[in-house]
């Protein structure tokens, strides 16, 4: 865990915390959630809690997209079985943030505002923290109206046990001018003209026109970030004979740390230190967490973002392929 995070994911149920500490580094504050009510039906209590040491043991052995298919099998059913229960409220809450864990953002979407849609048993406080999240997902989804609008009533409803969700909500809002300039289809934002390589070479992305080219923010300390690597590496020497670049933004504090790691694995494409999160790229790009890409097609345009395993190659394969 990176060292801006100050409070991890209580909000959400165990198992979600555990796919999200297995595949991604989250940076922002969290919200506090604390079950207040317990089922009156002992055998959804009982079936949702085995569901939950089932997901726990599947995240420790599962791939994400796995890890996926299996939670949706288990708790979409088990909504289906107990719609009315407290349990099936958690339970649409988890599958909604494990679908914004992996960047099914328009899943997770309709998984959060079914509890509004069906006006779900649920606190003050518990509307407070899904509408946080379902404002997330809509800035990660790019609906920038949507989110600043629940954005603004969340800050007009919370009070002074909010603080902590009032100062990520007050952040997000401070980022979605930032956010919008980073749109699917706009051009990639410039490189300050003092960026340079860890070896000391200018970096610009004029200098790519015509390529396709991965902006990849990461660390050595970051474990995804790591696990992804083989296949980054993989994916690199596959299609850099056809037009395929990466640039990469290291959030490391030790540079030579980053060195030993990019000469014991190979690593060709070019490195920007960055010293750690007050990094100026990372600025510019509005990045919150790691790993964070960005995929600019042979334009120069943003074509995709954080992208990983199979559907980073699939999106690489046909931008290369394009003329």
């Amino acid at each position: 865990m990176n060292e801006r995070t100050t409070s991890h994911l209580k909000f959400i149920l165990i198992f979600t915390v555990i796919v999200i500490s297995l595949y991604s580094v989250q940076t922002r504050a969290r919200i506090a959630y604390e079950q207040e009510e317990v089922s009156a039906d002992s055998n959804a209590k009982k079936e949702f809690q085995q569901i939950v040491m089932e997901i726990r043991s599947k995240g420790r052995t599962m791939q994400p997209a796995q890890v996926v298919i299996f939670s949706e099998g288990k708790l979409l059913g088990f909504i289906e079985k107990y719609p009315d229960s407290p349990e099936a409220v958690q339970a649409r809450i988890g599958m909604g943030q494990i679908y914004s864990s992996v960047g099914e953002n328009e899943k997770a979407i309709a998984q959060l505002e079914m509890l509004f849609e069906e006006d779900a048993a649920m606190s003050d406080k518990d509307k407070k923290g899904v509408s946080w999240l379902l404002a997330t997902a809509y800035l990660k989804n790019e609906d920038f109206n949507k989110a600043e609008h629940l954005l603004h009533k969340i800050e007009e409803q919370a009070d002074e046990s909010d603080a902590k969700l009032l100062a990520a909500v007050q952040d997000a809002l401070g980022r979605i001018e930032a956010l919008k300039k980073l749109a699917l289809g706009l051009p990639a934002l410039a490189f300050p003209d003092t960026t340079k390589d860890i070896s000391g070479e200018r970096v610009s992305l004029k200098d790519f026109k015509g390529k396709v080219v991965l902006l990849d923010f990461w660390a050595t300390w970051c474990k995804p970030c790591v696990h992804e690597m083989p296949n980054v590496i993989r994916i690199y020497e596959k299609y850099h004979k056809e037009g395929f670049e990466i640039i990469g933004i290291s959030l490391d504090k030790d540079i030579e740390s980053l060195r030993a790691y990019i000469g014991e694995n190979g690593i060709r494409w070019q490195q920007i230190f960055g010293g750690g999160w007050k990094n100026s790229l990372g600025e510019i790009y509005a990045v919150q967490s790691i790993p964070s890409t960005f995929l600019l097609g042979r334009d120069g345009s943003i074509r995709k973002k954080n992208l990983r395993g199979e559907a980073l190659e699939e999106a690489i394969k046909k931008l290369v392929n394009e003329k």
